[in-house]
C-alpha cells in the first residue's frame, strides 16, 4: 500500500535535488534525534549532537549543487550556521551550555 504523504515528501526533495536520503520507519529514531517529541514534551537537546548536525549541514550545503542564481543564499545561509556554531562552541568553551 502506498503512503499519499511518504510520496508526496520524497516528490519535494526530488525536486530540491535531495537524492542521498535515508528512509527510516517509525519514530523511535526520530525521537533519538531529538526530531520528534517525547511523551508530549520536548526532549533535552544535546549539545554536542547538535554541533555535529550543524558541521553536518553545513558540510552537505557546501556539496550540493545549486543553480548559479542561488549560490549567494546558500553562502549566507552556510555563513549564518557557521555564526550560530561559533557561538555554540564559545558557550561551551565558557561554560555555558548550548
Amino acid at each position: 500500500m502506498r503512503n499519499a504523504c511518504l510520496d508526496a515528501a520524497l516528490a519535494e526533495l526530488e525536486a530540491v535535488g535531495i537524492r542521498d536520503y535515508q528512509l527510516a520507519r517509525g519514530g523511535k529514531l526520530l525521537r533519538q534525534d531529538g526530531l520528534l517529541e517525547m511523551n508530549g514534551t520536548s526532549p533535552k537537546p544535546d549539545p554536542d549532537l547538535w554541533r555535529r548536525q550543524l558541521e553536518e549541514l553545513i558540510r552537505r550545503l557546501n556539496q550540493m549543487q545549486v543553480p548559479e542564481q542561488v549560490r549567494a543564499e546558500r553562502g549566507e545561509i552556510i555563513a549564518a550556521l557557521r555564526k550560530l556554531l561559533d557561538r555554540t562552541i564559545q558557550q561551551k568553551e565558557n561554560g555555558h551550555g548550548a
